[in-house]
């Protein structure tokens, strides 16, 4: 499958909808949550689907007259046609994401998200993107769009999903790449405001070719995201197109296509609902077409859409999903209509209604091959996988960010990568182990654009001796990336030499204005006393911390109550006399009762380049601690200006006796 790279102008609107998060999916190790025939709905080990060009696969919904699912159905009980030609189905799954309850993640509602981004979970969940066309919603109707939208994040993204938000218009904030933190999602979605005029037609010009563009774009780039279905939830008052200008049924005829080569489903949802206006259908056909025609449905010009929303999490939890190699092998570049029949009376089935086949004779365009040309310094693999708009396992690792001041108006992010060992291949040549690894980070902003990046290749001769510490414990790289104030989206992957095996990271991260704060505080960076383990690569900036933590920064957050924690910051004051500050590291357990706390009073004086503050560190015991979360909280507070406060937060573990206290 050729890869999407997105133009300029569709970055702006995707941000490369890179997903977060802290799982991640791969094309050649990771299946869906599936059912075998006969067996019962609970969940069952992952389906591998092969990936290949002329490979083809479909999602199928089918309902009873109730609208309910239809478990229990068998493979012998489809029917596929291409072409009005009857295909023989050669892989078959029942997928059921079913959640019990959706609603906020603890972590997310504790209002604490982890400072730790990992890909060693598989992901098993739903993949929805929220579209709000903003080009096409009224000013006065952006409050009840954004309470719709945050309904659909509170009812339908439950743990285990994600959830990406684009707008198709100038809604500057309003985009989240793939995340299951509701609190970006929500901030993100408190920036939509409706540009459409019912006067003038919008601040867009051809607002009806951009948004169906925007579309065609999100389908391209969760092409790269095989073998699960993806839904595109899309909040619109709809347009009307004039259908018989060839320009607009191409502009839809492309959606609709993206659509169904990506096995995107698209949900046309309008905010407005029931309404009087006789002209109501009319802007309502595109989204009732590029509903039906993609396998999805539409909920409009109804008042229950709190009932659609919850119809659209039950159709993108449990479905079938067939594939089949075509009879005639096609590379043509053509539509190719499908059809899907049950054999089963009274049943309600909802398919895409076709794909489009990929060009025998496709050709990189001008931009992929000068994007191509400028990636000769890393392998291609690598940068496949940070295109790709999820997180890829087939390397895991878990990464770590905190943003300190640095020089020439930028900060200096901290970033500790932990590979694990049990991926690292490492040969034996003349009994001297050697190995490598690729590093590769980009940081790019909401439209995005890359400020900067960073890529090493690190060489592993080793020890004999160190080559049971790095298969046991893995091994750790820590870097420095230089970034002005602003969010982004770290995208870092990394690959092993020896067997070619990569991952990837996503990672949102927050740099503050530490120039413009009247007092703020830097990330926290945390060691602990089995830390020491993991080897880490030759580093300058390691050599940073040296003065403060007792052994390298760590990316792991889960430890044993036998250890210790220790952890080193920067509390940043404008205040211009050195002056005393206040500081208490605490910790609290699952049920917010404070099990530790340590109280101190330092002054402050310059940290950086004529910079106020003070570099605090401190140890914490966790000797008291039972198996269980914990949160760990450091608040500085100024005596001179005692409104000014500064806090930071990171959720961890503590393992059992037994437990795995490294990853």
């Amino acid at each position: 499958m050729q890869r999407f790279l997105p133009s300029p102008s569709s970055r702006r609107h995707l941000g490369y909808l890179a997903a977060l998060l802290l799982i991640g999916m791969s094309r050649s190790d990771s299946g869906v949550g599936a059912q075998q025939p006969g067996s019962q709905e609970r969940p069952q080990p992952q389906v591998t689907f092969k990936s290949d060009v002329n490979y083809i696969e479909v999602p199928v919904v089918v309902v009873d007259r109730n609208g309910r699912f239809m478990p229990g159905l068998r493979q012998t009980d489809f029917e596929v046609r291409e072409d009005g030609e009857r295909q023989t189905i050669s892989t078959f799954a029942v997928v059921n994401l079913e959640r019990e309850h959706a609603g906020a993640p603890p972590s997310v509602q504790n209002g604490i998200a982890s400072d730790v981004q990992t890909n060693a979970t598989p992901f098993d969940g739903r993949l929805y993107v929220l579209l709000m066309d903003d080009l096409h919603v009224d000013a006065v109707n952006t409050p009840p769009t954004r309470q719709l939208a945050r309904k659909f994040v509170e009812t339908q993204v439950g743990p285990g999903d994600l959830a990406a938000i684009v707008c198709t218009g100038t809604c500057v904030g309003a985009s989240q790449d793939f995340t299951p933190d509701h609190r970006l999602l929500f901030a993100a979605i408190d920036q939509f405001m409706g540009h459409k005029d019912p006067a003038l037609g919008s601040l867009v010009l051809f607002p009806d070719r951009v948004t169906l563009s925007i579309i065609r774009d999100i389908a391209n780039s969760l092409s790269a995201v095989d073998r699960r279905r993806k839904a595109l939830v899309f909040l619109s008052e709809g347009f009307q197109l004039p259908f018989a200008v060839g320009e607009a049924g191409r502009d839809v005829a492309g959606a609709v296509s993206a659509a169904t080569r990506a096995n995107v489903s698209i949900y046309g949802v309008d905010p407005t609902g029931l309404s009087v206006d006789p002209s109501a259908e009319s802007r309502l056909g595109v989204l009732r077409q590029l509903s039906t025609d993609t396998g999805g449905f539409a909920v409009v010009n109804r008042n229950d859409l709190g009932a659609g929303l919850d119809r659209i999490g039950q159709d993108t939890s449990r479905y079938y999903l067939l594939g089949y190699y075509p009879a005639k092998s096609k590379r043509d570049g053509k539509f190719h209509s499908l059809e899907v029949k049950v054999g089963v009376p009274d049943v309600e089935v909802r398919a895409r209604a076709g794909y489009v086949a990929p060009r025998a004779d496709a050709s990189p365009s001008s931009e992929e091959a000068a994007l191509v040309a400028t990636k000769q310094s890393v392998p291609a693999a690598v940068h496949e996988v940070l295109d790709n708009p999820m997180p890829v396992p087939n390397l895991r690792f878990s990464a770590f960010a905190a943003p300190f001041v640095g020089t020439a108006g930028r900060s200096a992010v901290t970033i500790v990568v932990q590979v694990d060992g049990r991926d690292i291949r490492l040969s034996d040549p003349d009994r001297r182990i050697d190995g490598g690894l690729v590093l590769k980070v980009l940081a790019t902003d909401s439209e995005g654009k890359v400020w900067n990046s960073w890529a090493k290749s690190i060489r592993l001769p080793l020890l004999a001796e160190t080559r049971t510490h790095v298969a046991i414990n893995g091994i750790r790289a820590v870097e420095r990336l230089d970034l002005p104030h602003g969010r982004y989206r770290l995208r870092i992957a990394v690959q092993d030499v020896e067997s070619k095996r990569v991952g990837s990271v996503h990672y949102d991260l927050a740099v503050p204005d530490f120039g413009a704060l009247p007092f703020s505080m830097s990330g926290l960076v945390l060691t602990s006393t089995l830390a020491g383990k993991i080897p880490s690569t030759p580093s300058e900036h390691l050599a940073t911390f040296r003065p403060y933590l007792p052994g390298p920064p760590t990316a792991t957050r889960t430890f044993q109550n036998s250890e210790a924690l220790a952890l080193t910051a920067q509390i940043y004051d404008r205040q211009t006399a050195p002056h005393p500050v206040d500081i208490v590291a605490s910790v609290r357990n699952e049920v917010g009762v404070e099990v530790y706390r340590r109280e101190s009073q330092q002054a402050v004086g310059d940290v950086a380049a004529g910079r106020r503050g003070y570099r605090y560190a401190t140890t914490v015991s966790l000797a008291a601690l039972t198996p269980g979360s914990y949160v760990l909280t450091v608040e500085a507070r100024s005596r001179v200006n005692p409104e000014r406060t500064a806090r930071r937060e990171v959720p961890f573990r503590i393992a059992t006796p037994d437990g795995d206290a490294r990853r």
